[in-house]
């Protein structure tokens, strides 16, 4: 992650060109969760596995979120210290309370799972979702162009 992160701040074409592929990824999530709108609720409940890896693949893809992380974890590093323990440490801190509010949110939407299940609130959701994602996505793809 580290040397990723080094290449992608030394080499500002390919961080430009990482943000457009990212960009266009949210994009396509977007429109393809619209375009699937008119799917019948049974359809849609047989994709639980597919938000996971989409969401796995979005954040991997967002250099933005290793580089802020990557660019304020080195500020609370002593200078004559090694610096892998200490890191090791803070990045443990940043990840515990990640953990326990995403399983929080995890258990959340189970309890609400019943009602995110209805037809018109999974089709409200998806839309509001893909309507989110189409933006954010175009919002991603035009930040580099006219930078």
């Amino acid at each position: 992650m580290v040397g990723v992160a080094a290449v992608l701040v030394a080499v500002p074409a390919l961080f430009r060109a990482l943000q457009l592929l990212g960009g266009a990824y949210v994009l396509h999530l977007g429109v393809r969760a619209l375009a699937s709108l008119p799917r019948p609720a049974e359809e849609l409940a047989g994709v639980a596995a597919h938000p996971l890896r989409q969401g796995f693949v979005t954040i991997v893809l967002n250099p933005k979120a290793s580089l802020t992380f990557l660019s304020l974890l080195p500020q609370f590093v002593p200078a004559r210290q090694h610096a892998l323990p200490r890191t090791l440490l803070l990045a443990l801190i940043v990840f515990t309370p990640a953990l326990l509010w995403f399983q929080a949110v995890a258990v959340l939407v189970d309890r609400l799972g019943r009602w995110l299940r209805r037809p018109r609130a999974a089709r409200g959701l998806q839309a509001a979702t893909g309507v989110a994602l189409t933006v954010l996505g175009a919002a991603l793809l035009l930040e580099p162009l006219l930078a």
